[in-house]
């Protein structure tokens, strides 16, 4: 039986890029558009789920897509306080802030 596709569910967040010490030497790479776009404003989270799979999409205001990612068993998620959850992906840490708590 195929799974459908439901309407992606839409978020305002504001995101904080956090990078750990840099492990057996390696660069940290978080996209330069990621942490210009959410340093300066609040941009639109989307999730969906496709085929059993979560993505989790960041746009800006005008509709570029700034961050896409699909949530995995080694994606790490905690919820930090009422508002805001932390998203880790390998050795990149994204701090979603919602506007309104959780």
């Amino acid at each position: 039986m195929e799974e459908k596709s439901k309407e992606p569910q839409r978020f305002s967040v504001r995101v904080f890029t956090l990078q750990e010490e840099q492990c057996k030497k390696e660069e940290l790479h978080i996209p330069e558009e990621v942490r210009r776009v959410t340093a300066e404003k609040e941009v639109n989270l989307y999730l969906t789920t496709q085929k059993g799979a979560q993505q989790l999409k960041l746009q800006d205001g005008n509709r570029t897509v700034v961050l896409q990612l699909t949530i995995t068993a080694e994606t790490g998620l905690c919820q930090v306080g009422g508002q805001s959850f932390l998203v880790t992906v390998g050795h990149l840490n994204f701090l979603l802030r919602f506007k309104s708590p959780a």
